[in-house]
């Protein structure tokens, strides 16, 4: 059984963009359908202010996703490199929100029928602790899930 509509989950780590390629090679031997997405997360820790100040927190934070979403486009731009090299073709695109929420929603919401995540990504300290993304969603996703070393 092939898998004709693949959503390949990056976050810029090499693991992921190794990803992106093996979700060209499996995609080019069924002629189905890839979409690549990044997620920006929402949450960007505000700094602590003392006073008034809610129109600095504000700026803040809108700088701080304007940030996100300009490295989520770069990611993205390296992506489509990776994907053109590869000989295939995709759709791309920025979502926000929890990462393994986020990218197990849109999976089951597009009826995809895998999500290929890279092993190892660029999170936190505490993610790994915690658990990586690409295990959180193994562990929730109700659409089959292949995770790249």
């Amino acid at each position: 059984m092939g898998f004709k509509k693949v959503v390949v989950a990056i976050d810029g780590s090499k693991h992921s963009y190794k990803a992106v390629k093996r979700a060209v090679e499996l995609v080019n031997d069924v002629t189905g359908q890839l979409t690549v997405v990044h997620i920006v997360q929402d949450g960007s820790p505000t700094p602590i202010i003392i006073g008034d100040f809610s129109a600095s927190q504000y700026d803040y934070r809108k700088k701080m996703k304007e940030m996100k979403k300009e490295e989520g486009e770069q990611i993205i731009q390296r992506a489509k490199k990776e994907v053109q090299e590869n000989g295939g073709t995709s759709e791309f695109y920025i979502l926000e929100g929890d990462p393994a929420a986020t990218i197990c929603e849109y999976a089951e919401k597009e009826n995809y029928d895998l999500i290929i995540i890279g092993s190892r990504g660029l999170g936190s300290f505490k993610e790994m602790m915690l658990g990586s993304v690409s295990h959180k969603v193994a562990q929730i996703s109700t659409v089959p899930v292949m995770i790249v070393k």
